[in-house]
């Protein structure tokens, strides 16, 4: 099948591994130019070197995007390599996992930022070239905690809320314009994000990390992790043009986590 993403540029964040990695192979596969972006300058390099080595046509770009001026930096040194970006995967590590009440205040503003605030710099920097060819794809990878609240990610919880929003909103204002936004949540996938989770809950309780594991895969309802090429491919999906329709939508691909409808 193909999905009309030859020609196309693709700009991944925190793609250097687990799901942002998935996303920009499975992207790079179906034929688009594909930019990945991570914190990490090592890690990067060695993923774009892997990616190469398959034939894909990908290059990197180290940037933390802490601030709005990094994320300005970062999107002109993507444009820099492809000349334009068409689709965009907006991805990233989550913040510090705790309740409410452990939470200060600036823990809270930074939360905003590195979890919300950071999309809506972007949005407001890719959307308006995207309006002028008349075509884009934006998607935000967040998490199943932004539909169903979790007490230990009161920060992700709030501010991923958010983004289900931001996604609603902004894919109203620009769907004449051939764009769509949409949201991804995932699920269960065993990343680096969920081996820190556990960490974090084996510090609280005392749970050994094989114990929380067996745990965890036990109460799934797949009854295993899902891996990160699941992710990727419905990202790919999202981004061709046959899902031309879809737009301001979140999709989970969360094994049947979640409870809500």
């Amino acid at each position: 099948m193909d999905l009309g993403l030859k020609g196309k540029t693709a700009w991944v964040g925190g793609a250097s591994k687990g799901l942002g990695r998935a996303c920009a192979e499975a992207l790079a596969k179906e034929g688009a130019r594909v930019v990945l972006t991570s914190r990490n300058a090592d890690d990067l390099a060695t993923t774009v070197e892997a990616l190469k080595k398959q034939g894909l046509e990908v290059a990197g770009v180290q940037a933390d995007l802490g601030s709005p001026e990094a994320v300005g930096r970062a999107i002109d040194s993507a444009v820099e390599v492809f000349g334009q970006i068409d689709i965009a995967v907006i991805n990233s590590g989550g913040p510090k996992a705790a309740k409410f009440m452990e939470l200060s205040s600036k823990e809270w503003e930074e939360g905003y930022y590195d979890t919300l605030g950071y999309i809506s710099d972007i949005c407001r920097k890719l959307l308006p070239p995207m309006a002028e060819r008349k075509w884009g794809r934006i998607i935000a990878i967040t998490s199943i905690v932004a539909s169903e609240p979790a007490s230990v990610l009161a920060l992700s919880s709030v501010f991923r809320g958010g983004v289900l929003n931001l996604v609603k909103i902004i894919s109203q204002d620009f769907a004449r314009d051939g764009i769509t936004v949409n949201n991804v949540s995932p699920g269960a996938f065993k990343t680096d994000r969920a081996i820190s989770l556990m960490s974090d809950r084996s510090t609280r309780t005392g749970e050994t990390l094989d114990e929380i594991e067996a745990e965890s895969v036990k109460n799934l309802p797949m009854g295993r992790y899902q891996s990160p090429e699941e992710c990727g491919s419905v990202v790919a999906f999202l981004a061709s043009e046959l899902s031309s329709a879809i737009t301001g939508s979140d999709i989970r691909i969360d094994g049947g986590i979640a409870k809500g409808i």
